[in-house]
């Protein structure tokens, strides 16, 4: 199809293009949109494997690179770069975004702005602040909206050696994380975790920490 056409059956199917002539969309199959679906000004939508979930906005903080994303119902992905990542219902992550291959964030998570992920699962209800940067890690814990695991602004995983290496990390872990009834975690703004380390359930990790060995749970680190 070529983009007037894809236009056309999108909003047929009942998506709302809020600016079509600044608006960039190639390659996509319209049946992988639900109706309800909103798309901003400034947004290039592209990939086969595309899919989004009513109440979904994209693009809404001035556009954004939208690439083979899966996103859920509900989701606000305000701008930036997605591709390849799987965003889970009620999702929110503001502008100027880089969410790349091997990411899924799960169901009521949420970001702020400038946040960098890549090979990194955040299980539901995790909560990231600005110019966070993860690569190669898990991230779990809490019970719900009220209360969950934070990750504080300019936090950055450090996950590749001066030989090449790459290590994981984990935060939490899915056999207790996954099922929403395991303790939260608390990473302070400004931290450095060295990977490959892991933080127990419970761990508190002040503002402005180097975290390069691994933390009991229920340990206040610092």
């Amino acid at each position: 199809m070529t983009d007037p056409e894809l236009q056309r059956a999108l909003t047929d199917r009942g998506v709302i293009l809020h600016a079509p002539a600044a608006t960039r969309l190639v390659d996509l199959v319209p049946g992988h949109f639900e109706p309800g679906v909103e798309i901003h000004p400034g947004c290039t939508v592209t990939g086969p494997e595309t899919r989004v979930g009513r109440g979904t906005h994209l693009g809404r903080a001035g556009g954004g690179w939208f690439e083979n994303l899966r996103a859920g119902r509900g989701c606000d992905l305000y701008g930036g770069v997605f591709s390849d990542c799987v965003i889970l219902d009620g999702v929110t992550v503001r502008g100027h975004a880089e969410v790349r291959g091997g990411t899924l964030l799960e169901e009521h998570g949420e970001a702020a702005h400038h946040v960098g992920y890549k090979m990194t699962v955040a299980l539901p209800y995790v909560i990231a602040g600005s110019l966070v940067n993860f690569c190669d890690a898990l991230i779990a814990g809490g019970t719900g909206r009220s209360d969950h695991t934070e990750i504080g602004s300019a936090t950055a995983l450090y996950n590749f050696t001066p030989a090449g290496d790459k290590f994981a990390s984990l935060l939490g872990d899915v056999p207790s994380g996954v099922f929403l009834r395991s303790r939260p975690l608390f990473v302070g703004g400004q931290t450095q975790i060295v990977s490959p380390v892991t933080l127990g359930f419970g761990a508190v990790i002040p503002a402005g920490g180097a975290v390069r060995r691994s933390v009991p749970a229920g340990r206040l680190f610092a």
